[in-house]
């Protein structure tokens, strides 16, 4: 008996999770307002200084409402990623909700590159699926991965939380060698923590 192909396999709950997310954006239209209440949860639980957010693309769950609430917070800076070259890590620059962005590359908005480049303490990352070991499936470009191995290398100590429906958590997401656990989950219904 032949072992599943991890990319085929990868591959196909691509679809599955972006079917559910798709469904889920529907289902709960005010997911955005609710996780933005959790922005005083954070606050308290992380004590961010700089927080790394994410313009949504597709149907990922909208956080600019959580930034915008974070961003009233005086001392709190807030900044966006701005995609590079295939195979690099994510640059976050300086960005404030209401200022202008750039398009880049796969339809996102980011930053200009004029802005100021920052590292983040607190990074919300999008995903398509997480499973209970908060492992994160996202499109398979590996930025985010590459991203928070870089960190690492660096030991600049950035708690990357995933945000998303909670329909999106699946049982066991298949893995690869480079794949990065997430530090939690944001979902409408909470904030869940790495043991």
């Amino acid at each position: 008996m032949t072992s599943p192909n991890p990319d085929a396999l990868k591959a196909q709950t691509r679809i599955n999770a972006a079917q559910l997310r798709q469904t889920a954006q529907t289902a709960v239209p005010h997911a955005s307002a609710r996780v933005a209440g959790y922005a005083r949860h954070l606050m308290q639980h992380f004590h961010p200084r700089i927080v790394a957010g994410y313009w949504a693309i597709k149907t990922e769950l909208d956080v600019i409402p959580l930034l915008a609430a974070l961003g009233e917070v005086s001392d709190i800076r807030l900044c966006l990623p701005v995609t590079g070259p295939p195979e690099t890590p994510l640059v976050f620059h300086h960005w404030h909700p209401g200022e202008p962005l750039d398009i880049g590359p796969y339809q996102t908005r980011q930053p200009f590159a004029s802005t100021q480049p920052v590292i983040p303490d607190l990074m919300l990352v999008p995903l398509l699926a997480f499973d209970k070991n908060f492992n994160r499936l996202g499109y398979g470009g590996g930025f985010y991965d590459r991203t928070l191995a870089s960190f690492a290398r660096t030991g600049d100590k950035v708690v990357a939380i995933g945000v998303g429906f909670d329909v999106q958590e699946m049982e066991n997401l298949p893995l690869g060698p480079f794949d990065r656990p997430l530090d939690g989950v944001l979902t409408p219904s909470g904030l869940r923590l790495a043991g």
